[in-house]
């Protein structure tokens, strides 16, 4: 029992650290309810591509900058090398603000050219000049948010996210009237509806861009504010194991690499299809708006919380491996995988079981095509979550190479399926996409549980970790389906069928004996499971 309690908690870990980024995703989920009301799903069709572009680079270079200036600048901070420590940011600033100006100057100048050659159309090159921009802006500003929270400092980027996500909310709202106007000027004159939603699609990209800006603003102030306080507390000279500029450079790229697979398996594979996609049948684009809508909205959260506890079950791994307790590494995965599925699977099984009722009270919209995206995104975010875990595991006990080469191998596999399906001229492109997500991911999930279970034999817990938290969840999808079928489709149906929905599945799995009472303190938002059992004495 001493030993468990010695184990990280999953709440200060994860929970915590993740906290901020929950209310930027509410309101991130907010402007994109607006948008799909003010130019719908065909409007967001042309808002889909430069989305994802400036989610995929804003990941990668972005996040990877963030985190190793961060990781750098602390190492020297304690060892009072504050000159090595700006030596370490400026060098990678340099390198990434090179990177990044080559290729969003790229995107910038040749932007007509790439939605031609993607769209047939080049209506798209308007929202990749604003969005290249706001890209470069995003990651300027994250560079400076890590050299802050490498001083011990993280309000700042915080308070910049949430400025980011608020402002973006408020210019939309306030710009979405004469924007319309403009749209529509621009339609009557050139007699195609397809303008309107091209120029409604700015919307979106512009406030993006105005939210970046303002953030950058506020980081900037927020830095200029607190340096003289740096330079006052951390004056110190260059420390004497301060790395050349040319090992720091090729540290930073081999980290980009390395992320840059993680990434671009999320983000790359669903950038091309849709653009071949888009490019085999322009004329039906509504599609695409659904598909990225529910792709973006709806899946997010399970893949960020997939990540936090990722990261929380990496770190446990690598102290049972360094002290060689392959018990003890067995029960943190079986724990994490645990805390993983219970937060999950109920989010997935509420989709899945009111994906009508949602589509027309959040989006407005009866298309059977966004019900299906729903569906079909349930499972594969399932299955997407599951191999993300999974392929951390084996990234700690195999290698990180073999992890990546799974990762890119997963994406070569949709990106092929993808292009194989749509080729066939009697299936629809919106059916290719699910099917080469939904194939790729449950093939990449086997082939990690093979090598999990030829490393490890890890067969921990796991009527407990898929029968009980399936069993929970089914209970759980058939009461909000019943809810949400009995009563007429409006948000308090919605409402209703979730939270009844949500407290059958707890009861579920405290009655079910899913976790045991010392696994209680794990898992995040356990204050009424906890006090459920004890009112009750099940434990």
């Amino acid at each position: 029992m001493n030993e468990r309690k010695k184990r990280t908690n999953l709440i200060r870990q994860s929970g915590t650290a993740s906290v901020w980024e929950w209310p930027c995703l509410l309101l991130f989920g907010i402007l994109t309810v607006y948008l799909s009301h003010r130019i719908g799903m065909q409007g967001i069709s042309y808002l889909a591509f430069p989305v994802l572009l400036y989610l995929l680079l804003s990941r990668w270079v972005g996040m990877t900058s963030r985190e190793m200036i961060a990781r750098r600048v602390s190492f020297y901070r304690t060892r009072d090398a504050f000159l090595s420590a700006n030596k370490c940011f400026h060098v990678i600033c340099i390198a990434e603000n090179i990177l990044m100006i080559g290729i969003l100057a790229a995107v910038f100048i040749l932007s007509d050219q790439i939605s031609l050659l993607l769209f047939h159309t080049v209506l798209c090159s308007l929202g990749l000049k604003l969005v290249s921009v706001a890209t470069l802006i995003r990651i300027w500003t994250l560079a400076q948010g890590g050299y802050l929270e490498g001083m011990g400092i993280g309000a700042p980027m915080k308070v910049a996210n949430l400025v980011a996500a608020v402002s973006s909310l408020v210019v939309a709202f306030f710009t979405s009237g004469p924007l319309s106007d403009y749209a529509k000027k621009i339609s009557d004159l050139m007699r195609t509806e397809s303008y309107y939603y091209a120029y409604m699609s700015v919307l979106g990209t512009g406030s993006v861009l105005v939210g970046n800006l303002l953030a950058a603003l506020v980081m900037l102030c927020l830095k200029a504010a607190l340096m003289k306080r740096i330079h006052r507390i951390y004056d110190g000279g260059a420390s004497k194991n301060s790395k050349p500029v040319s090992e720091i450079v090729f540290d930073y790229l081999q980290q980009l690499l390395s992320r840059g697979v993680r990434e671009c398996f999320l983000y790359l594979p669903l950038i091309l299809i849709c653009g071949i996609a888009m490019h085999t049948r322009t004329e039906d684009g509504m599609w695409i708006g659904s598909f990225m809508t529910a792709l973006l909205l709806l899946f997010l959260p399970p893949l960020l919380l997939q990540r936090h506890i990722t990261m929380v079950t990496m770190r446990g791994l690598t102290r049972e491996i360094k002290a060689r307790n392959l018990p003890g590494l067995r029960e943190r995965m079986a724990l994490c995988l645990k805390v993983l599925m219970y937060c999950v699977l109920p989010y997935l099984t509420l989709l899945l079981s009111m994906a009508r009722p949602i589509g027309k009270t959040l989006f407005d919209t009866e298309e059977e095509m966004f019900a299906m995206s729903i569906r079909f995104g349930v499972w594969v975010s399932l299955f997407a979550v599951l191999a993300l875990f999974a392929n951390g595991v084996i990234s700690v006990t195999f290698s990180k190479a073999g992890a990546n080469l799974l990762l890119s191998g997963g994406s070569i596999m949709i990106l092929l399926l993808g292009i194989v399906f749509l080729k066939k001229q009697e299936m629809a492109p919106e059916k290719a996409i699910m099917l080469s997500l939904l194939i790729s991911m449950a093939v990449l999930l086997v082939v990690h549980g093979i090598l999990i279970w030829n490393r490890l034999h890890f067969c921990e817990d796991l009527l407990r970790i898929f029968v009980l938290t399936m069993v929970s969840s089914v209970v759980l999808g058939l009461l909000a389906f019943i809810i949400c079928h009995v009563m007429p489709d409006n948000p308090i149906s919605v409402l209703l069928g979730a939270v009844l929905g949500s407290l059958s599945y707890v009861i579920c799995i405290v009655m079910t004996h899913t976790f045991d009472p010392h696994e209680w303190h794990n898992v995040p938002g356990s204050a009424f499971p906890v006090s459920f059992a004890k009112y009750f004495k099940l434990y």
